[in-house]
């Protein structure tokens, strides 16, 4: 019976970090569906210490990265507000993901947490992410002039995990009319657009 069935393409790898037929590199876990393929990229984003699971303490040495990437003082009122987003993004996924309460999330609960609470409308996004969105960009945003640059977030991009030549690339797409600067507004957008959406969006995503 097996020797009937059709095989997959031989370009079409498992899903143990090896490359599919695009020539992207498949991520273990990250399933078939678009929406949890990037997803599982977030998830690698946010497992800093890369020990299989996200806790306050990833969170923690992300948002230390940031603060250090943008040159700016934990101390000030935007290196609270990111560190108090960063606590409060963790603090609502951990109570609507960390099933076992072992102060952990894993990459099955990140998963299906998103799909509950992020993809399914804008709620989700608005409770436990946008305080964490805003203040990532907020400290982005040196001057307050309400937008940020195409360095400065490439900056951002490259301490949250990303590759600096993909980050580079990123920032620059959203430069749309290539004047150096992306506004926070659209910033802000997209990173909605992200969780709500199966759209490959690159914004927030490390590779």
């Amino acid at each position: 019976m097996s020797s009937s069935r059709r095989q997959e393409p031989s370009s079409r790898k498992d899903r143990s970090g090896r490359k599919d037929r695009s020539g992207r590199k498949q991520r273990s876990g990250g399933g078939g569906a678009p929406y949890d393929a990037k997803l599982g990229d977030r998830f690698e984003t946010f497992d800093r210490n890369r020990d299989g699971a996200i806790s306050q303490r990833d969170f923690e040495l992300m948002a230390d990265g940031i603060l250090r990437a943008c040159a700016q003082n934990p101390k000030s009122p935007k290196g609270r507000a990111l560190q108090d987003g960063a606590r409060r993004y963790f603090e609502e996924l951990a109570r609507i993901a960390d099933n076992d309460r072992d102060g952990k999330i894993s990459r099955a609960e990140f998963l299906a947490a998103a799909q509950d609470t992020l993809k399914s409308g804008q709620h989700g996004f608005e409770s436990s992410l946008r305080p964490w969105a805003e203040a990532v960009i907020a400290v982005a945003d040196r001057d307050d002039d309400g937008r940020v640059s195409v360095d400065e977030w490439t900056q951002v991009l490259t301490a949250m995990g990303a590759d600096r030549q993909q980050a580079s690339s990123s920032a620059r797409g959203l430069d749309t009319d290539s004047d150096g600067h992306i506004s926070t507004a659209e910033l802000l957008a997209e990173a909605r657009r992200f969780y709500i959406s199966d759209e490959p969006v690159d914004v927030f995503t490390a590779r």
